[in-house]
């Protein structure tokens, strides 16, 4: 059996790829002329809303790699376990956790240097020192208070601490592994979701409820809760999504349950769109939701159910991926392969270049900003897609040397802990 999921590769891939390009809007364009997201979400005719809103609710599907992040740590865990005459149980999971330390420390060194906005906050609004600089063509101060942003990296990297932890305790005894897995599994995705709705139920109106903590100068309450919750990447309810992905990878090891695996996915999937959907017509507002950094519950759900869907389609799509071992010549693969393979190093750095070419580019057309001119804008958004393929391109012949997954695998050569695959 392969060790590669052809279409985790691609589903990532095509992600990385559309982050790309929405960070470079969001960050540049809308961060330059902030009413015109409400705008396009609250203003415009229904039309142009209905055309924008599936591009803008892929804005909020972050979460998607918290669940790709369960499913190919389980998968891979199983195969070790599988193929693999002797683990040292302790060791093993001790250094996939080491994994999921060091993807917090990069969080904190992303937010620190190379974060791609300022973070606003009840009071201050802060900078990354390296792309705050560029952007206001200055030295960026910096402020506690940005670390209390929580990023798709340190969610991840807390989900493999956790997933390292159940997997300790599933794997410590030699005999059913399967009953211990989906007991503790279960167990915890249950807890979380219960965890996860009574935080929405407790602080229903999040921005105010922090305005009076931050007044009050009750910074650490501050940062602890937006850590846990009521940011569009806090641990509740994203580790939700990592259980759920764990036990994804966990049935998606037996081949002969496809047929089960898709028809379970595809109905809980479903069931949660329609779910969404009832809660909408109840009065849920949707487009207060797109307009906000606070992901609500309803929407979450939404993304849990799609996410489901589309995990289902594109696995019937490049399955026949599947039996060999993965392919570089097919196009449409090896174009996303690329983004895939390394879209650490990409989400670290691409608001370093965007940045770059988005400053660069307003110094020439100085006239007015760029966001007012949809002709400009939109050949940003293109010039700093196109660097990005050139880059890859290049980068792909030399093996990815000296990106952040090759440093870290030199690291596990030299230092035996956890590291971080393509997978």
């Amino acid at each position: 059996m392969t060790k590669r999921l052809v279409f985790i590769d691609m589903l990532r891939g095509i992600a990385i790829f559309y982050m790309i390009i929405l960070h470079a809007f969001l960050y540049r364009v809308v961060h330059q002329y902030k009413p015109l997201f409400e705008d396009i979400m609250t203003t415009s005719s229904l039309l142009i809303r209905i055309i924008a809103s599936p591009f803008i609710f892929l804005s909020l599907w972050g979460s998607i790699f918290c669940m790709i992040t369960g499913i190919v740590f389980v998968y891979r865990v199983r195969l070790d376990f599988n193929t693999k005459e002797s683990i040292s149980i302790g060791p093993y999971f001790l250094k996939r956790g080491g994994t999921g330390v060091i993807l917090i420390l990069i969080q904190y060194f992303w937010l620190t240097f190379l974060s791609p906005k300022s973070t606003e906050h009840p009071g201050p609004s802060t900078f990354s020192l390296i792309t705050g600089t560029i952007e206001q063509w200055g030295f960026s101060s910096f402020n506690v208070m940005h670390y209390s942003t929580t990023g798709m990296v340190e969610s991840i990297g807390w989900i493999i601490v956790c997933l390292s932890i159940l997997g300790y305790f599933v794997y410590r005894k030699k005999e059913n592994h399967t009953k211990r897995f989906y007991l503790y599994f279960l167990i915890l995705l249950l807890l979380a979701i219960a965890i996860s709705v009574s935080f929405e139920l407790l602080i229903p109106s999040p921005r105010h409820f922090f305005y009076e903590l931050y007044e009050n100068g009750k910074i650490f309450q501050i940062i602890t809760l937006l850590k846990l919750t009521s940011n569009r990447f806090s641990f509740f309810p994203l580790i939700v999504f990592g259980l759920s992905g764990a036990i994804i990878g966990y049935n998606l090891y037996h081949e002969g349950r496809e047929k089960r695996n898709l028809t379970v996915l595809f109905t809980i999937g479903v069931s949660c769109i329609l779910g969404f959907i009832i809660i909408y017509i109840l009065g849920f507002d949707m487009m207060g939701g797109y307009v906000s950094d606070y992901i609500p519950l309803p929407l979450h759900l939404l993304n849990f159910g799609t996410q489901l869907v589309i995990l289902g389609i594109f696995y019937l799509l490049f399955k026949k991926y599947q039996s060999q071992e993965f392919n570089r010549d097919v196009g449409i693969v090896r174009f996303f392969q690329m983004y895939s393979s390394i879209s650490l190093t990409i989400y670290i750095f691409e608001s370093f270049t965007s940045v770059i070419l988005f400053q660069l580019i307003q110094r020439i057309y100085y006239i007015k900003p760029i966001s007012e001119n949809f002709y400009v804008w939109m050949g940003f958004l293109l010039l700093n897609t196109l660097v990005w393929y050139v880059i890859l391109y290049f980068w792909r012949k030399k093996d990815y040397k000296f990106s952040v997954e090759w440093t870290l695998g030199k690291l596990k050569e030299k230092m035996k802990i956890g590291t971080i695959s393509s997978q």
